[in-house]
């Protein structure tokens, strides 16, 4: 398939057009990614031609959302199902929170003994983390989970997954596994709180994107095993019946 084509809108404008209409929050990041996913990159030539590529995690501006309050999956607290998890299940060692935004997981984990790491690509969302948690600033780090510092590879014991994974599009999936294989070491736990069936409207197709089980289960088909899964029985309004508990350790071999 001819991987081109030639639009008759200059598609160079059209991402800023779309951040400059007053969709709401929610809406303006979708259409912004369905652009994104649709055309990917430009390539200006005489025919205006246009390639089309697999998006990258930096793609979408996910500082500005911060900058501009529009962090619409930031609840002000930790995740509950995660809070409920790790009651019941005490665990040690260092984890990594991909994605931490405003550090609620990453607090949490401190709470719970953790020696605990946030990384997030947004440099508002951390700064906005270290002025929430000013105990734990030094443990949130700027970062992108697909080029990790070499320093960080195997560092940690556990990761804790929360709207990470639900907010990058498909074609990521892959990429964020090879993310969490730089992290975890060997025998690590990925404790993830995963976003299977976000509300969408009709037509929507997110962030946060849907994923199935079967999908979940593919992703994490080798190395890893299951130890932990269920449907938990506390969620924040409107999330109920709609996220998973799922607990994965990395194999040893």
């Amino acid at each position: 398939m001819d991987r081109s084509l030639i639009c008759p809108v200059d598609l160079k404008q059209l991402p800023q057009k779309l951040a400059d209409v007053e969709w709401p929050p929610k809406q303006k990041i979708r259409k912004m990614f369905a652009w994104l996913t649709r055309f990917g990159d430009i390539r200006v030539g005489t025919n205006r031609r246009y390639g089309i590529r697999k998006p990258r995690l930096n793609d979408m501006n996910w500082d500005e959302c911060y900058q501009k309050g529009e962090a619409f999956w930031d609840k002000g607290i930790p995740s509950l199902p995660m809070t409920q998890y790790l009651e019941r299940n005490p665990v040690r060692g260092r984890a990594l929170v991909p994605g931490c935004g405003r550090g609620h997981e990453v607090a949490l984990a401190a709470r719970h003994g953790l020696d605990a790491t946030g990384l997030d690509l947004a440099p508002t969302g951390i700064a906005e983390a270290r002025s929430l948690y000013p105990h734990l600033a030094e443990r949130f780090v700027t970062g992108n989970l697909f080029d990790l510092p070499v320093e960080l590879h195997g560092a940690f014991d556990l990761v804790l997954e929360h709207t990470c994974m639900s907010a990058l599009p498909p074609a990521l999936r892959a990429d964020y596994r090879r993310g969490i294989d730089l992290a975890l070491r060997r025998g690590g736990l990925l404790i993830g709180v995963w976003f299977i069936n976000p509300d969408l409207d009709p037509g929507e197709e997110g962030p946060p994107f849907p994923f199935s089980l079967e999908d979940l289960t593919e992703l994490f088909a080798d190395s890893y095993e299951i130890v932990a899964d269920y449907l938990p029985d506390v969620a924040f309004p409107g999330r109920e019946g709609r996220e998973r508990v799922r607990v994965l350790r990395r194999s040893l071999a």
